[in-house]
């Protein structure tokens, strides 16, 4: 198991640009898809640090830290399927990116994920914390954890589409 501090890229997350880029993911992903931004969410996205549309959940869970931290757990756990404090506790640089992947398609403006997708994604957390981080994510014998994480990884291709922007909806319901 690789110790925490050792994935992040601290010289990325020192970077104060980079920081508020990754609040304004959040945030956007608050307006835009969860319709539930706060005045401070607004005042964020108004100040124009657009253009970052992928997940970073280990950088993203550090934004919660401390006393000036985010609160907005629900969030959070929307994005990546986890709580913040949760990231630390996952041994696997390849659990992160299905974490990943899947903030990147529910926050996009130009993917959307079909039922399944969210399903498996749910399915793949779900058994994944209930194995307790399973180091054997993809090596060794095949098990639950190492079926749902390759049932969701190869789903992308088929049940993850293309958005036209200017038909897109704003009925955002189905999101789990």
């Amino acid at each position: 198991m690789y110790v925490f501090e050792d994935f992040i890229d601290s010289s990325k997350f020192s970077d104060i640009y980079y920081k508020e880029r990754r609040d304004y993911f959040i945030s956007a992903f608050k307006q835009d898809k969860l319709g539930n931004a706060t005045d401070l969410d607004i005042d964020l996205i108004e100040e124009g640090y657009s253009g970052h549309e992928m997940g970073d959940v280990v950088v993203d869970a550090q934004l919660y830290e401390g006393p000036s931290g985010r609160r907005d757990y629900s969030t959070f756990k929307k994005l990546y399927g986890v709580l913040p404090e949760t990231v630390q506790l996952i041994p696997h640089r390849k659990a992160l990116h299905v974490l990943n992947k899947h903030a990147t398609v529910i926050a996009s403006k130009y993917e959307t994920g079909s039922v399944e997708f969210y399903k498996l994604f749910a399915r793949f957390v779900e058994l994944y914390v209930e194995s307790d981080y399973d180091d054997y994510l993809v090596d060794g014998n095949p098990t639950d954890v190492t079926r749902a994480y390759w049932s969701f990884l190869l789903c992308y291709k088929d049940e993850v589409t293309r958005v036209d922007v200017s038909d897109e909806t704003e009925d955002w319901n189905f999101l789990p």
